[in-house]
């Protein structure tokens, strides 16, 4: 078994190293920064990535690198994110299709990813959206990748859908969450996935709150009023949360079922998975969390890639 097992490893080294791989980036929110992570440790080593797809968060990152920017310049950017910065890039509409038109994110994208085109990439790029009027899987490969983009970040209900050749499209963590099925149709060699989707941990930015009206309170605490019957100061439960923190949540529980199905239909050569506890949630966003995500997705790929010998 022994030398069957260094065989084997051996043989998928020399695979990895020379052939190079296709990235696969999932969908997650918030746990996003991850990925970015799982690139630099790519690099570092010198795994060639031969082809590259993302889902949602994963789009962004998958852009990024498919167009050359350097990992260390995604990583100080990613750092200075806060959720005051992400609400900042979505324009406050009359809610009709959704509550954000987002018009920002085109411009926050074209600026931060260049070049812009499809063609101009310089390995294969392919981003995932949804067709939200037939279900379908959409896989976006030519013209411009920060509308690409914009479709498959676009959260139902929360960023208004795009329009891309006739088709109305949302966030393809729906359809494909992670999109290694996608890379099965283009490439042929070994797919290294970095999912986002974990097993679900509670979270830490919804929370129950118990409280007491202040005015009621006080006046209780008034000898002379603690014998009134009607003067009720017991406690009430509230929830403690922020309304997209409620829906990302519910999105988590959608995504872990849908995974739990297609990773068992299509799974990849090499996959690394994400923590549950890489989720700091919108209140807790800062530098620290940030770049905590981002090392333990270096971390666990340098411990994959020592698992099957590639280093």
């Amino acid at each position: 078994m022994g030398i069957i097992k260094n065989l084997w490893t051996n043989r998928l080294r020399k695979r990895v190293l020379n052939e190079g791989v296709a990235v696969a980036l999932g969908s997650g929110g918030l746990k996003g920064f991850f990925h970015i992570g799982v690139l630099e440790a790519l690099d570092e080593v010198g795994v060639p990535v031969r082809m590259i797809a993302g889902t949602s968060a994963g789009a962004i990152a998958a852009s990024a690198y498919a167009a050359g920017i350097p990992v260390g310049d995604m990583k100080d950017f990613a750092a200075h994110i806060n959720m005051g910065s992400i609400f900042s890039l979505g324009n406050p509409v009359l809610p009709k299709s959704g509550l954000l038109k987002a018009d920002s994110v085109i411009e926050f994208l074209r600026k931060s990813i260049k070049p812009n085109r499809f063609s101009e990439m310089k390995i294969p790029l392919y981003i995932l959206a949804t067709d939200i009027m037939t279900g379908e899987r959409v896989i976006l490969h030519d013209g411009d990748v920060p509308l690409a983009v914009r479709a498959s970040v676009s959260v139902p209900a929360v960023f208004e859908p795009v329009i891309i050749d006739n088709r109305i499209l949302v966030d393809g963590g729906i359809t494909e969450n992670l999109p290694i099925p996608t890379l099965r149709k283009y490439w042929k060699g070994l797919i290294f996935a970095s999912s986002l989707t974990a097993p679900l941990a509670p979270p830490m930015d919804i929370q129950i709150k118990r409280n007491r009206k202040p005015l009621i309170h006080f006046i209780k605490s008034i000898p002379i009023f603690q014998g009134v019957p009607w003067l009720d100061d017991k406690e009430f439960e509230s929830v403690e949360t922020h309304w997209a923190a409620i829906l990302l949540r519910a999105w988590d529980i959608i995504s872990y079922e849908n995974y739990s199905v297609k990773i068992k239909k299509f799974p990849p050569d090499i996959l690394v998975t994400v923590d549950p506890e890489c989720n700091p949630g919108l209140n807790n966003l800062n530098e620290d969390d940030i770049l905590k995500i981002i090392a333990r997705g270096k971390e666990k790929t340098f411990n994959c890639l020592k698992e099957i010998g590639v280093i």
